[in-house]
């Protein structure tokens, strides 16, 4: 389906200058922060705040540079290859968070951010800080560029993801709701996630357990 630059009501939203110029910022501070080869598992991130128990004088800037990002993918082949060279870094882990997660996601160019899912219960938001994305929705295509943001809500079943089509990164800070529970279903392949049970066929069959893999 042709690109909509038209965005859909309810969907997209636009912020002021100043707070824009602010996340840009912060997305050219990490550009030069970002590591495309580290690969550490997602546990690593937990913890890693300034704020520890009993140091309540400490400040709560977080360091992006001093945190480890998540590069490659765990879903099991062939869903893995356009999915192997995102990058996360967890800043929601690094603040101690617990309600939510946030995340600065890198999509070198030819990545996903995963394939078409939907949550069952938990809201997602997504926000471009730098390059360009595709998301791709039961709408059809929406280019999203610099200031553009998207939002889906939880129990809704329309699965999405961004694909970088450029020739430059783009980076896009997310935030999702974290609820015990909470079941993932993806949209055009055969295959779902749940709590304990990995990722696993629709009619619950599971697929074999996988190591974390990146580009190459």
């Amino acid at each position: 389906m042709k690109l909509q630059r038209h965005h859909a009501p309810l969907r997209m939203l636009a912020f002021s200058q100043p707070l824009f110029s602010s996340i840009m910022r912060l997305a050219e501070r990490l550009s030069g922060q970002q590591s495309a080869d580290a690969q550490y598992d997602l546990n690593m991130h937990r913890g890693l705040c300034h704020r520890h128990q009993g140091e309540m004088d400490m400040g709560k800037k977080i360091d992006i540079a001093a945190l480890k990002s998540t590069v490659g993918t765990l879903y099991p082949p062939p869903f893995d290859e356009p999915c192997r060279a995102r990058e996360r870094t967890r800043l929601g882990d690094a603040a101690g968070l617990t309600q939510y997660g946030v995340n600065l996601l890198r999509l070198p160019p030819s990545t996903w951010s995963s394939h078409r899912h939907w949550h069952a219960k938990e809201d997602e938001f997504v926000y471009v800080l730098s390059g360009e994305v595709v998301l791709v929705t039961d709408f059809g295509e929406e280019e999203l560029r610099a200031g553009d943001c998207a939002g889906f809500k939880g129990g809704a079943p329309d699965g999405h993801c961004l694909q970088n089509r450029g020739k430059m990164d783009a980076i896009v800070l997310e935030i999702g709701s974290r609820i015990s529970g909470e079941i993932g279903t993806y949209s055009d392949i055969d295959m779902r996630t749940g709590p304990g049970v990995g990722y696993v066929h629709k009619d619950g069959t599971p697929y074999p357990k996988m190591t974390r893999r990146g580009p190459g």
